[in-house]
């Protein structure tokens, strides 16, 4: 699923839009995203659009930063609280 699905209409430059999609897959590379996990993506790549929109045009900004945000979502894992007692 290409990141241009999520741009809303919002026009980037060539150079723009192709930073954002080499980002957006990387993140969807680390994360293993399959086909059933839209919302995810859809999290992923609005995030990566918003960062983009601020002048953010580093792919491994771009990735990095969405996927942080994306774990601040996240309730933790179980076995995340085993790992802090």
């Amino acid at each position: 699923m290409p990141i241009t699905e999520f741009l809303d209409g919002f026009k980037f430059d060539p150079e723009t839009r192709r930073v954002m999609g080499v980002a957006y897959e990387m993140a969807c590379a680390t994360l293993k995203f399959g086909d059933q996990t839209y919302v995810a993506h859809e999290t992923i790549a609005k995030r990566i659009i918003a960062l983009a929109k601020e002048g953010v045009i580093d792919p491994d900004q771009l990735c990095d930063q969405a996927l942080n945000d994306l774990r601040r979502q996240l309730p933790p894992r179980p076995d995340d609280l085993w790992a802090r007692a």
